[in-house]
């Protein structure tokens, strides 16, 4: 599928974070950083991963899981969660 993509950083190979592709695909990565994630609708979204990495902005772990929470229940027709994921309050126990 030639999509179009939106990349959280840059891409050595493509020397941006932007790919202009030609199907009606597009990709983009979501960004949990500040909560800007939360203005997206997507019909498929992949969580892989669940990283304390800005605690800064939340605060504790409780406000990232409810934030991730509520992103999931945003997606409209299909979420994939991996690495043992689950789309529940167990996630970061």
């Amino acid at each position: 599928i030639d999509c179009t993509a939106f990349l959280g950083g840059i891409a050595l190979n493509f020397d941006s974070n932007f790919v202009s592709g030609t199907s009606e695909w597009v990709v983009m990565e979501a960004d949990e950083f500040d909560r800007s994630f939360l203005q997206l609708n997507p019909h498929i979204a992949v969580v892989t991963s669940m990283d304390a990495d800005h605690l800064d902005i939340y605060g504790n772990h409780e406000e990232m899981k409810s934030t991730y929470l509520k992103f999931m229940g945003q997606v409209r027709e299909h979420l994939l969660l991996c690495n043992g994921l689950q789309a529940d309050t167990t996630v970061f126990e």
